[in-house]
């Protein structure tokens, strides 16, 4: 443990030696440059940096590397990450270095001499090796770790692939700059179908190691769906731990195959099979990784498993459908039926129920019966019945905030139904409108005027205004009023109207009808004529009693008088001044 220490506290000197010596030729490139870009890009170097301090400064990460590698075998946590860190940043310092004399090489071949190539070319090999060297290190470092996740508890598994993420993500950094390494020899005119065909090997296995990671780590989080399925909410956090510790292997898994991709298309490796897996895996992909190859190979296997379950599930789901569509009929006409038999029922009762409640009573039913042939339908087709009336619930709230004024119209509706002042058929004068009602609903009621027009009326507005039902009673009283001159005989008028009244046949003889003379009017003397009829018949008997009364009169001699006015006219001094102003025979005297 001592000499771990130790080994750790001397490679933190090394680490923070060489950081400050370099500051000043650090190039202003990203690692991520291709190669060919890099002319373009602006270099900050120092003052005094030239190609021999680059060489100098690139063998010097080198050796850095090397240094840091010797150290990793027995790294482990805190150590081995920051060693982790370290590599990756010599790496980049690698990278930021070639850079710089590539772009200088490239724009004046002449700048490096003979021996300087050679140098570079060396630490190009070299730095091959050393890479080639960290990527079997962190292999060996990754077995290590999946060999501890055996009988774990769910905290270390988690913290285990968090390791191994770590890890994961330094290889992929060490693999993009080995395949930059080839591509600088390459540059430089060195052979290089040796390294490409390892390192295209390495990367293929690692692409296969890490699509099995993906599928393996699938297959578990589904497992674990089921339990939590099973189980439900009785499931412990460790449970968690783990579907979270999967979910990392997966994501680790996505990106690292992501980036492996991308190195072996660098390489024309076919990699459409891979394409599709991190498709279905990541849910971040660049929009370059589509091709044509790719979408068709996607929709082509999207069909054949449409086409799979639907020949496994096709005469399931029908015959589920089938069954559906059988118990909504069923129960449609079970509804019907029971709704005509209420309907039936409740007019020949004694009960005395309006059309509204009978409409009322019959309609509840016939929902009724239709919503739970919904429901038994649904739950045949396999869907959950408990978050659907949950969502009922909310969405009656909703309802009910946003149809207010439907509410009172509704609200209107029940208390004219318990209190019944008119049915259908009833002649009534309500909410400012007279006619005959010919449909009561909850909402509102339909009112046919004598005129023909139908008026759709709110019940709000009915049941808070008078309500005037002229067709309640079975028997009316009209009311007719007669009038005579002053100087036609009473009792003989009074005669002629009582055989004019007691002589229609539709007029009834109990209750008696009433004939006197009620009021001596300006011109006349009044009548009031009223006998009692049937509700029909009162618009017959108003019509053809005022028609007989006014032949009756006249075969009499009796006179109805129309209102008239005597005026008189007193003389005064005045008037007869200017009357005998404008009289012709005064003017002819006075001339």
């Amino acid at each position: 443990m001592l000499q771990t220490r130790f080994q750790f506290l001397i490679l933190l000197f090394f680490l923070l030696l060489p950081v400050t010596s370099m500051a000043e030729g650090v190039v202003a490139i990203n690692s991520e440059t291709p190669i060919d870009e890099a002319s373009s890009i602006p270099i900050e170097l120092g003052t005094t940096t030239s190609i021999e301090d680059a060489l100098d400064k690139l063998d010097s990460v080198d050796v850095m590397i090397e240094r840091g590698l010797q150290y990793l075998p027995e790294a482990k946590g805190e150590e081995r990450t920051i060693l982790l860190m370290y590599i990756s940043q010599m790496v980049n310092n690698q990278t930021r270095f070639v850079n710089y004399i590539w772009s200088a090489y490239k724009s004046d071949p002449d700048i490096l001499d003979k021996d300087q190539l050679q140098t570079l070319l060396k630490s190009l090999d070299r730095q091959y090796d050393l890479i080639d060297n960290a990527s079997e290190l962190l292999d060996k470092a990754l077995r290590e770790e999946r060999r501890e996740l055996g009988d774990v508890t769910a905290q270390a598994r988690l913290k285990i692939e968090l390791d191994i993420r770590e890890i994961e993500f330094t290889r992929n950094k060490i693999y993009e700059h080995q395949a930059r390494v080839i591509t600088w020899l390459d540059q430089f005119g060195q052979p290089i179908s040796a390294k490409r065909k390892v390192l295209e090997l390495k990367l293929l296995q690692r692409a296969d190691m890490n699509a099995m990671l993906i599928r393996y780590a699938d297959n578990e989080l589904k497992k674990l769906q089921s339990e939590q399925d099973v189980l439900g909410d009785t499931t412990e956090k460790s449970h968690a731990m783990v579907v979270q510790a999967f979910l990392l292997k997966k994501s680790t898994s996505s990106v690292s195959l992501g980036s492996t991709i991308k190195l072996l298309e660098s390489f024309d490796v076919p990699v459409i099979n891979f394409k599709e897996i991190w498709v279905n895996s990541s849910d971040n992909l660049d929009s370059d990784i589509y091709d044509v190859a790719l979408i068709k190979r996607l929709l082509g296997r999207w069909v054949h498993e449409f086409s799979d379950w639907f020949y496994t599930n096709a005469l399931k789901i029908l015959m589920k459908i089938f069954v559906a569509g059988l118990i909504i009929f069923f129960f449609i006409y079970l509804a019907n039926q029971v709704s005509r038999l209420m309907k039936r029922g409740l007019r020949v009762s004694k009960l005395n129920l309006t059309q509204l409640m009978q409409d009322f009573f019959s309609g509840i039913a016939h929902r009724t019966i239709i919503f739970l042939g919904i429901m038994l339908a649904l739950v045949q087709l396999g869907i959950d019945l408990g978050p659907l009336l949950a969502g009922f619930g909310i969405a009656g709230v909703v309802i009910g905030l946003a149809l207010q004024d439907t509410l009172s119209n509704f609200a209107a509706g029940i208390m004219m139904l318990i209190y019944r002042p008119f049915d259908v058929n009833d002649v009534v004068v309500a909410g400012g409108v007279s006619g005959k009602v010919v449909k009561l609903s909850m909402v509102n009621t339909v009112i046919k005027t004598f005129d023909n027009q139908r008026i759709v009326v709110p019940n709000k507005m009915i049941w808070e205004n008078v309500i005037t039902n002229v067709t309640a009673e079975k028997v009316r009283r009209v009311d007719l009023v007669f009038g005579i001159g002053y100087g036609d005989d009473i009792d003989k008028a009074r005669q002629l109207l009582e055989e004019v009244v007691t002589g229609h046949e539709k007029v009834m003889k109990t209750p008696a009808p009433t004939i006197a003379v009620y009021q001596l009017g300006e011109s006349s003397v009044d009548f009031w004529v009223r006998p009692w009829v049937h509700t029909d018949d009162y618009w017959d008997v108003y019509l053809e009693l005022t028609r007989e009364v006014k032949l009756r009169f006249d075969e009499s001699g009796i006179n109805i008088p129309f209102p008239q006015r005597d005026v008189h006219l007193h003389p005064t001094a005045q008037l007869m001044s200017l009357y005998d102003r404008n009289n012709p025979d005064d003017l002819a005297k006075e001339e």
